[in-house]
C-alpha cells in the first residue's frame, strides 16, 4: 500500500509540476501578449477613430482653403503698394453722395508705419435714413479697397423724424514701399 501511496504521490507531483509549468510556461505569458495585443487594438482603434474624424473634416478644411486663396487672391488691389489716399477720399464721398447722405466728414487721422503694412485711421460722419446708412455701408464693402471698421455709433436725432447720424471709424491699410521700409525691414 505505501507502494501504491508512493506512486500516487510521484503522479500529483508530476501532475502538479506539468500543470505549474504550463502555468508559468505557457499560460501567464499568452495571457500577457493578449493584454497587449488588447490594448494594441484599442489604440489602434482610437487612432482610426482620430483619422476618421480628420478624414470627416478635410473637404471642410479645404473648403476654407480654397475661400482664403479667394480672399487672398486680390490681396495687391485690396492693400495698395501707396496710400492713394485722395482717390480713396473722392471714392467714399461719391458713393455718400449716391445715397443722398447728408452732413459728409470723411477726416483722416495720424499714420501708423508698420514693417508689413501701414495704417491711416479715418474718421467717417454723416447722416441719413437707416436705408441709406445701410446701403452706404454695403458700397464701402464691395471696394476694391480693404476698409476696416472699428467702431462704428448710431445717433438718433432729436426731433425722431427718422434721420440718423452715424460715427464711425475706421482703417485704410497700404503696403510700404521698399523706401520706406528702411534697411531693417529690407534685410527680413
Amino acid at each position: 500500500m505505501k507502494f501504491l501511496q508512493r506512486k500516487q504521490i510521484i503522479l500529483i507531483v508530476l501532475v502538479c509540476s506539468i500543470i505549474a509549468g504550463f502555468a508559468t510556461f505557457l499560460y501567464f505569458p499568452l495571457a500577457r501578449q493578449t493584454k497587449a495585443v488588447e490594448q494594441a487594438d484599442a489604440a489602434q482603434s482610437a487612432a482610426a477613430d482620430r483619422a476618421a474624424a480628420r478624414k470627416r473634416q478635410l473637404p471642410i478644411l479645404r473648403e476654407k482653403a480654397e475661400a482664403l486663396g479667394r480672399d487672398f487672391a486680390n490681396y495687391d488691389k485690396r492693400i495698395p503698394q501707396t496710400r492713394e489716399f485722395a482717390v480713396l477720399w473722392r471714392q467714399i464721398a461719391d458713393v455718400m453722395n449716391k445715397h443722398n447722405l447728408k452732413d459728409q466728414l470723411v477726416q483722416p487721422a495720424g499714420e501708423t508705419q508698420g514693417s508689413q503694412l501701414n495704417c491711416i485711421p479715418i474718421s467717417i460722419r454723416c447722416s441719413g435714413r437707416l436705408e441709406q446708412i445701410f446701403e452706404f455701408l454695403k458700397s464701402l464693402e464691395k471696394f476694391e479697397r480693404v476698409i476696416r471698421i472699428e467702431q462704428f455709433r448710431l445717433e438718433n436725432d432729436r426731433d425722431l423724424r427718422g434721420w440718423l447720424r452715424m460715427n464711425a471709424e475706421a482703417k485704410v491699410y497700404y503696403r510700404p514701399s521698399a523706401s520706406e521700409q528702411g534697411p531693417i525691414a529690407k534685410s527680413k
